[in-house]
């Protein structure tokens, strides 16, 4: 076996605050990343805590020796980097060397994992293997108010992302309402309604109009009823002559020179026949609702009692993941509850129709198939309709893991969290949204379960604006005509202890950049831009680390495909609250003056805080300026 298809052990060494001692965490890099179906199988979470240090030991030493670089980051965001050589400066406590504490988790919530990146210089090839899930708790106070808000405002308000209120997190976004229908799983609640609906206004047709076929029956009865002798009839009175009684009617049936008739004889009578193909749809389609509705029902219930248990939050700390998914638990039972209740009503309206039509059932699984009588009896249509639907939108246990996949992405959070919030202010500052969609940038992005909308479109008098949630942005001006914008130049920023701000080179096919959102203003046959991007960290931590990257990337590295039109600006949104002492240094880069050039100034280039807990109104003048900028008076 290779090293490149090597599992590393570790140890997550957490400081014990006032003492020399730490306390050991197992950890163990694997080369598949952690998944939600680990977690739901009922893998152990370990917690760990946002203001603690932790340091990473490994268990071999040579291990380190075979590669030059290394780099462990968590969601993208490096914690250490470095060269190799150094890594036991950074790992393990040495004689010439303590081991380095830092609070890797400060800028985390949710579940997380550690992901560890080695290199080697001759080698373009890079191993990463990841560790398994984080459970990251806060310490209570301002940042955990802020989370809470945060996620608050993401589950009320996230129906305005979507094109259909198809959601998990989905509330009304204009109702406070607690008692509500919750919109979650709409479509397939809705559906069920609409079957109720549907089978309830036609039921009065089906009881005494159904599609049947005309069959003649046989039948012993009174011979009064006798309206048609057959050849069977014949047999059956010559071979039943108990059934004779005398008369004395000479046209009767003369034995001898007695004459009779019989009592009971076999009587032929027409009689409808509802087992055709179509009744048999209408009645087995209700037994498959109620049976896959119920066991949906019944698999919410089990989701969460199959998880693993996770440390409950105390008067110290917020088990961020456990908030996530107590508030999940009362949406699901909720969910579970309406399930029921129109449950309850279907199967009402199953015996109803059973009484109708005495019909075969069909096998669960079936579809339905577009019959004449499907398609040219209006009662018959109403029903087909909506069994299309209901298989279009049936719900499956997947829906639960979207769930967990939104807990252990935490930066997708604060990403729906500002889209929400940028939605919000240009509702305020007059533009109407006239459209709103998903759009497959690139055909790069797969468009699984019920992806947020990531285009939106306003309008305010004569000029529309455009708002793209992470555009793939390519080197190619014909794959981004939609945008405007390319990617002009291979280069990118490598940065490590060794070397900072290294210009590297990517692949010309793989060379594209994901903005988190893109402001368009297109006025008077110009476009003109404002690129933002998403931080869940405090203005400090951006500042300092992240904002020259990404000023090379989104000032310096896109251009406009028209030479008419013009990037305005870059603003950094950070989600942390920032203490007083560190807003004061919100523009180190300006704190003398404006830069050289018009596009390096405060006005150009900003940092900017947008949060629940202090500064929910921070987009207001930002936004504003970029907008007002194309007034006229």
């Amino acid at each position: 076996m290779s090293d490149w298809d090597i599992q590393i052990s570790a140890a997550l060494r957490k400081s014990v605050p006032g003492s020399d001692e730490s306390e050991e965490l197992p950890l163990i890099f694997h080369r598949e990343k952690p998944t939600i179906d680990r977690f739901i199988s009922g893998q152990t979470i370990v917690s760990v805590y946002d203001d603690v240090s932790y340091a990473v030991e490994f268990a071999s030493e040579e291990f380190l020796d075979s590669f030059d670089l290394f780099d462990i980051s968590i969601e993208s965001q490096s914690v250490y980097k470095g060269r190799a050589d150094t890594a036991r400066h950074y790992f393990k406590q040495r004689e010439n060397f303590s081991t380095e504490y830092k609070k890797i988790f400060s800028n985390s919530l949710g579940l997380v994992y550690l992901e560890l990146t080695l290199r080697r210089d001759d080698s373009e090839e890079t191993l990463r293997l990841y560790s398994d899930y984080f459970s990251v708790c806060l310490a209570r106070g301002v940042e955990s108010e802020n989370l809470y808000g945060i996620y608050e405002k993401v589950r009320k308000y996230s129906a305005l992302l979507y094109s259909e209120n198809v959601t998990l997190l989905s509330r009304s976004a204009d109702s406070d309402d607690e008692s509500e229908l919750i919109k979650i799983f709409d479509r397939y609640l809705l559906t069920l309604k609409k079957i109720i609906s549907v089978y309830s206004y036609n039921a009065v047709f089906f009881s005494s109009n159904s599609r049947a076929r005309l069959e003649m029956n046989g039948s012993i009865d009174n011979f009064e009823k006798l309206t048609e002798v057959k050849p069977e009839t014949l047999f059956f009175i010559a071979n039943h002559p108990d059934e004779l009684e005398p008369t004395h009617e000479k046209n009767d049936i003369q034995i001898g020179s007695f004459f009779y008739l019989p009592r009971k004889t076999l009587v032929f009578k027409n009689k409808l026949n509802f087992d055709v193909y179509e009744n048999r749809v209408v009645v087995s389609f209700l037994e498959d609702v109620i049976l896959k509705t119920k066991g949906a029902a019944n698999n919410l219930g089990q989701f969460f009692e199959g998880l693993p248990l996770l440390s409950l939050s105390d008067e110290f700390y917020i088990n961020t993941s456990s908030i996530v998914l107590e508030e999940y638990k009362g949406l699901y039972n909720e969910i579970s509850q309406k399930l029921l209740e129109a449950l309850k009503e279907i199967k009402k309206i199953h015996f109803q129709y059973s009484r109708f039509l005495p019909v075969t059932r069909l096998k669960g699984g079936f579809t339905p198939k577009p019959t004449p009588v499907f398609l040219n009896i209006p009662q018959y249509r109403q029903i087909y309709a909506v069994m299309r639907e209901w298989y279009g939108n049936r719900l499956n246990s997947g829906s639960a893991q979207f769930v967990m996949s939104t807990v252990s992405e935490s930066s997708k959070l604060y990403e729906h969290y500002l889209l929400i919030k940028i939605i919000e202010e240009l509702t305020r500052l007059g533009w109407s949204m006239t459209e709103k969609k998903f759009e497959n940038w690139l055909q790069l992005q797969k468009n699984t379960g019920n992806p947020p909308c990531n285009y939106f479109e306003f309008v305010r008098g004569e000029k529309t604006l455009q708002l793209f949630f992470e555009p793939v942005i390519s080197c190619s001006r014909e794959e981004n005509v939609l945008t405007g914008l390319f990617r002009n130049s291979t280069a990118y920023i490598s940065s490590s202890s060794a070397c900072p701000l290294t210009l590297r080179s990517n692949a010309k096919e793989e060379a594209v950049y994901t903005p988190d959102y893109v402001l368009k203003l297109n006025d008077e046959g110009k476009s003109y831009y404002l690129i933002l991007d998403a931080k869940f960290s405090n203005l400090a931590s951006v500042i300092s680390a992240q904002l020259l990257p990404l000023i090379f990337k989104y000032i310096l590295g896109i251009t406009p495909i028209n030479a008419s039109d013009r990037i305005e600006g870059l603003l950094l949104v950070c989600g942390k609250y920032t203490k007083e002492y560190e807003r004061s240094r919100r523009h180190p880069l300006w704190n003398v003056g404006a830069g050289a050039f018009e596009i390096f100034s405060a006005e150009k280039i900003n940092v900017v805080e947008v949060n629940e807990a202090y500064a929910p109104n921070g987009l207001t003048e930002m936004l504003s300026k970029f907008l007002c900028r194309f007034e006229t008076s």
